[in-house]
């Protein structure tokens, strides 16, 4: 903190390459079953496949993340620090479901992949927050600072996570019926605005 300002960056790049069995539920170990099933448990727990047809390939892939923030005091005892974060999306590629024939084998299941696992990447999500608080004293030890959060300033609706399974799924509010592929679980947060205050002594 130098001249009433600073700032500080990061940026990191992670690579990922396992046998995983439940990574976007897309993994071909990604298997499961009832729990009356003999094979419930092992089915999901393993990594690799349970029928001759299923893959035991590597997930191989890499995401990258970026951090910028700063502190600024412009005068009359105000602080305010900006955080800005970027996201790299995680990739994913199309699954479906198949479940073996034959007596007592109908309650496991296995993923099988129809693309690869890169073929599509959620978008790149960009955040930024914002604090601003003020400080007053009220006594010569007590002090009282106001503060002043926003998240999500630009009220980004970024999709964070997506099925990637073949099917369909039923609105429960209208009882449409739309392809289950692409339809997303999470997205970030709204805009919120919060006051609050902390007292010191």
């Amino acid at each position: 903190f130098s001249k009433k300002w600073s700032m500080v960056s990061s940026f990191t790049n992670t690579w990922t390459s396992e046998f995983g069995s439940s990574y976007f539920g897309t993994g071909a170990g990604g298997n499961y079953g009832s729990s009356g099933s003999l094979f419930g448990g092992f089915a999901g727990s393993t990594g690799f496949p349970i029928t001759p047809n299923g893959k035991s390939e590597k997930s191989d892939f890499s995401q990258w993340n970026f951090k910028l923030f700063g502190t600024f005091e412009p005068a009359w005892g105000l602080r305010i620090t900006p955080v800005f974060k970027v996201q790299q999306g995680y990739p994913y590629g199309r699954v479906f479901t198949a479940s073996p024939a034959g007596a007592g084998a109908t309650a496991v299941a296995q993923n099988f992949f129809a693309e690869d696992l890169t073929a599509h990447r959620l978008e790149t999500a960009k955040q930024l927050d914002f604090r601003a608080d003020k400080n007053f004293k009220l006594t010569g030890r007590v002090k009282l600072s106001v503060i002043v959060d926003v998240y999500n300033v630009f009220n980004a609706n970024t999709e964070l996570n997506v099925r990637a399974n073949t099917g369909t799924l039923t609105i429960s509010q209208t009882g449409a019926v739309i392809p289950l592929f692409n339809t997303p679980t999470t997205i970030l947060p709204p805009r919120i605005a919060r006051l609050s205050g902390r007292l010191s002594w």
